[in-house]
């Protein structure tokens, strides 16, 4: 991806000037210029082979995460609590059914997120997503540090509730009620 950037940096700052190129305040706007390249420069055959490339990358992450997902809760939650079943077949739509509900559940996050840009258009996508790392990563690293370090500390009652309180300690930290409270009242 650094490479593309750089490639695509050195093309339009030394070697072209193209008058159509995206602009944003006077600068290339950098989010489009990749996909400007891609449509208007790349011949058609290999525009072709870079989209599908893209998709294909796109799907393979994408299916990786919700296969992980599905299998993650099914072995560690759903078993546990409801009666495994003995048939292959009954395992195997049981964990189809999580895939679907956690594509579902993400594609809620991405139409919130989608949702709060359109609105806040100064906001950047990236500091969101960093942002989110605080909240969740903060607190499983805690899990893993007590787990790792310790033998008679973490409990399956106690890293829930301190992975909780994690989490509402860096919502209060960074100020996210108040922000959220500015973001509903407009």
């Amino acid at each position: 991806v650094l490479t593309i950037g750089i490639l695509l940096s050195v093309y339009y700052g030394h070697v072209v000037h193209d008058p159509d190129l995206p602009m944003a305040g006077g600068k290339p706007d950098n989010t489009r210029i990749f996909p400007y390249f891609v449509v208007d420069v790349m011949p058609g055959g290999l525009r072709g082979l870079v989209i599908a490339g893209v998709l294909a990358t796109t799907m393979g992450s994408l299916g990786t995460a919700m296969n992980s997902l599905a299998t993650s809760y099914c072995r560690d939650f759903h078993f546990r609590w409801f009666d495994t079943p003995q048939d292959d077949a009954a395992r195997v739509r049981i964990i189809k059914l999580a895939t679907v509900g956690f594509t579902l559940v993400l594609i809620l996050v991405g139409l919130a997120t989608a949702f709060v840009k359109a609105h806040n258009p100064s906001l950047s996508i990236i500091g969101i997503i960093l942002g989110s790392f605080g909240y969740t990563y903060g607190s499983l690293l805690g899990v893993f540090i007590v787990a790792l370090f310790t033998r008679t500390r973490g409990s399956e009652l106690g890293n829930p509730i301190a992975m909780a309180a994690g989490i509402v300690a860096v919502a209060i930290l960074s100020d996210l009620p108040n922000d959220l409270w500015r973001m509903m009242a407009g």
